[in-house]
């Protein structure tokens, strides 16, 4: 029987919006945190590394775990404030921005790949692994995911609050 784990650590960037949370997922330097950034003046930075996924009941709540080392046990006030995920994106620079919506299976994929971006995540026993991935199966199922292609123009910050303002709350 798989435990359901406390907490999924992603490495992405987060903005918050509309009472959600909206997560950016790709490696180091693709530029998640430029884009939170530019979207400043309608959502607000909530995470720029290190996403925390607390998993709840039928949702899944992303809080900032910036600036923790993770040798230490995370004090349980550390996550308080999180908001519910409402989609995820994983992102690719191009000349011309667009998105496409993901398939569960697409989406659990780089939901993964966010997870092991941590390596040291990869030794963690075989137990905890199975429960973690059964949890990103099942918030690729719930959750809507998108493959955003960006560059620096304004539409791409035109597709992302057309996203961020029509989504319903994911319940």
């Amino acid at each position: 029987m798989n435990s359901r784990p406390r907490m999924i650590l992603l490495h992405g960037a987060a903005v918050a919006a509309n009472g959600g949370a909206w997560l950016f997922m790709a490696p180091s330097e693709t530029g998640k945190s430029t884009l939170s950034r530019r979207l400043s003046p309608y959502a607000q930075i909530l995470v720029d590394d290190r996403a925390a996924i607390l998993p709840g009941e039928g949702e899944w709540l992303v809080a900032s775990a910036d600036g923790h080392n993770f040798i230490d046990p995370l004090p349980e006030d550390a996550l308080s404030g999180g908001l519910p995920l409402r989609a995820v994106f994983r992102l690719y620079r191009s000349r011309r921005p667009r998105l496409e919506a993901l398939s569960a299976l697409q989406t659990c994929c780089y939901l993964t790949e966010a997870f092991f971006e941590f390596y040291w995540q990869k030794g963690h026993p075989t137990e905890e692994k199975r429960g973690v991935f059964a949890e990103l199966a099942a918030m690729a199922r719930a959750i809507p995911g998108y493959r955003l292609y960006f560059n620096r123009s304004p539409k791409t910050i035109d597709l992302l609050v057309s996203i961020i303002d029509t989504s319903a709350p994911v319940r």
